[in-house]
């Protein structure tokens, strides 16, 4: 997720993953997940570094069930994963 540079909008908390400020913002657009645009390798390292350096039992334990699954189908909320283009963009949700 992007946002727009502003003074409302900060990343707090032990992590500061998550925006806070943003209730006030109006979002209108399509929310498409792109992926990570990252090599398997990548996806690994990625895993191994949120296992590593993250609470366990917030970050570490999902990232730890990543590991080895760089390429599926479905997110982790079992959604379908669509390849980039027209039956992406024909499946896209409005999220305004």
């Amino acid at each position: 997720m992007l946002w727009r540079n502003s003074p409302r909008v900060h990343f707090e908390g032990q992590i500061a993953r998550e925006p806070t400020g943003i209730d006030r913002i109006i979002t209108d657009f399509h929310c498409q997940h792109y992926g990570k645009a990252i090599s398997l390798a990548q996806w690994e390292e990625t895993c191994d570094y949120y296992i590593k350096y993250f609470p366990f039992e917030t970050y570490g334990q999902k990232w730890l069930a990543r590991k080895g699954q760089a390429i599926h189908t479905q997110s982790d909320f079992s959604r379908p994963l669509f390849e980039w283009g027209e039956v992406l963009f024909s499946n896209a949700v409005v999220i305004h």
